[in-house]
This record gives structure tokens, sequence and C-alpha cells, in this order.
């Protein structure tokens, strides 16, 4: 995860690595429901 300068303000950027590549269907729900989660979380912030 990283938090980078944008022209908007801040952009994020989290990549997901995982091997082997099989597990890329167990792995992806998981980490689709991380971002949603740290999305919501982000939006009720005033920040």
């Amino acid at each position: 995860m990283q938090v980078m300068p944008d022209p908007a303000g801040s952009r994020f950027v989290w990549v997901s690595d995982f091997l082997p590549d099989e597990r890329a269907g167990t792995m992806e729900p998981l980490i689709e429901a991380g971002w949603r989660a740290l999305k919501t979380s982000l939006e009720r912030r005033d920040i």
C-alpha cells in the first residue's frame, strides 16, 4: 500500500500479488472486501 501525491489530493495504491496463480480465485473476494471496507471508512471521515 502506498499513498502518493496527486493533483486532486492523494492517490492510494494497493497492489496484491499472490502465488501460486491458482489461488487468485480464492483471494479475489477477500481483496475486494478489503478495498470496499477501506473505501467506506475513508468516505465516512471528514478529511
